[in-house]
Parts: C-alpha cells; structure tokens; sequence
C-alpha cells in the first residue's frame, strides 16, 4: 500500500516543525537514520512520522511490526529529515562529528 499511496500523503517542510522530545524515543537513532524517519509528535493518539516517498515502504513496515499506535506518515525532503534527525538525537549527531574530526 504504501508505494500506491505515497503520492497522496501529506508533504512536510520540517522547517517549520516542532519535534516532541518524547516521541524521538519510539525509534532508536540507528533506525531513524536507516529508514530516513524521525517521529514528529503525537496527535489525537496517532503517531506523525516524517520520511521520504523512496523510504515510505520501509518506514511503514517497521512501524506496522513494531508499533501499536496508528503511524500518519508524512513525506518529506531527505536532506531535511537528515538534518532534523541530527538536531533530535544528539548522541548521533556527536558520534559523527567525531568520526568526520577524527
């Protein structure tokens, strides 16, 4: 399903977007940045999850196995997914500054 309904998805600028703490702890970093996702926050008890139309497959399917909450996906742009996951979970975004320095 997801392939033939990601083209009607909603978009995200996460720019403008506001990430709720306490939702980055539902997926580990790793997978965050594997699957091109970042939890966005949690509204009227279903879960908003920011990824990419290429990665929307992925992402769902992790969510669907691991999730009991409805998961509203959101399509994003890659490069601006990267960098929110970096600004949400901050030991990742130490861990590869120190990899690059190093």
């Amino acid at each position: 399903w997801a392939t033939q309904m990601g083209p009607y998805l909603a978009s995200v600028d996460l720019a403008g977007q506001r990430v709720e703490d306490r939702v980055t702890t539902l997926l580990r970093a790793q997978e965050a940045w594997r699957l091109c996702a970042l939890p966005l926050r949690l509204d009227e008890g279903h879960l908003v999850v920011a990824t990419t139309l290429a990665k929307l497959p992925d992402a769902a399917a992790y969510f669907h196995a691991r999730s009991d909450l409805f998961v509203e996906f959101v399509i994003g742009e890659q490069v601006q997914i990267e960098q929110a996951i970096m600004q949400s979970y901050p030991k990742l975004a130490k861990a590869s500054t120190q990899s690059v320095a190093g």
